[in-house]
């Protein structure tokens, strides 16, 4: 009897080693024996999670840069991808856009310290790469995922391509830029501003006046929330 409760325990065991349950129930169960009790616990746990889903774009170099800034904002900024400076210094937003980012916040009273900065896609992708439908709904779990561990009351959401992971085809930058987007989520109701990323407006500087309407109303609604 002890024999055949051996074997049936370790069929389980690899059953759950060979799928997705397996993590699930560590996840579950890290949390109670291992006292995982913090955010950013949780959301290196995640990172840990996409960087082995997403290991053939790790190249020569570490491509991966995860988030930056505060974890109690209550604020959170969500760009396209890493830049190739930011995979260099291993910060989100570096560089000319970055500059350009400090200014924005600093536009309405924001700090980039004080909010929290992460990226749709959270690793390099050079345009010989290809993101098929696959990647872009697995970036899209864990992107929920992300959002859902960090609360934000609003997210300020930078760029075409973070739109579409967040949102399917269901927007569009040019026609929906500016405008509010309710985002339910688990019974989380956070409010989306899709806007222009740095990089695309220092590109293209005519469309800084209509970032910075988008900056003003994010302001309103940040002080509506106070």
């Amino acid at each position: 009897m002890k024999s055949t409760n051996k074997h049936l325990n370790e069929n389980i065991k690899y059953y759950y080693h060979s799928t997705d349950i397996y993590n699930s129930l560590i996840y579950t169960k890290n949390n109670s024996s291992k006292n995982i009790s913090s955010q950013k616990e949780h959301i290196e746990f995640l990172f840990s999670k996409i960087k082995k889903k997403f290991l053939r774009f790790n190249k020569i170099d570490n491509q991966f840069v995860f988030f930056d800034g505060s974890l109690n904002s209550k604020i959170m900024i969500i760009g396209d991808m890493p830049s190739k400076n930011d995979v260099t210094e291993m910060k989100l937003f570096t560089g000319a856009e970055g500059e350009l980012l400090n200014k924005m916040l600093g536009a309405i009273n924001l700090d980039r310290n004080k909010v929290y900065l992460t990226n749709a896609i959270n690793f390099r992708v050079d345009q010989k790469d290809v993101l098929n439908n696959t990647d872009a709904q697995l970036m899209k779990k864990y992107l929920i995922d992300h959002i859902l561990l960090v609360k934000p009351s609003i997210i300020y959401l930078l760029g075409s391509f973070a739109l579409k992971i967040l949102f399917d085809d269901k927007y569009n930058l040019t026609t929906d830029r500016g405008k509010w987007i309710n985002l339910n989520i688990k019974n989380l109701g956070i409010l989306v501003l899709p806007s222009f990323h740095p990089s695309f407006l220092l590109r293209h500087e005519n469309q800084k006046r209509n970032a910075w309407v988008d900056l003003q109303n994010l302001q309103k609604k940040i002080d509506g929330l106070k």
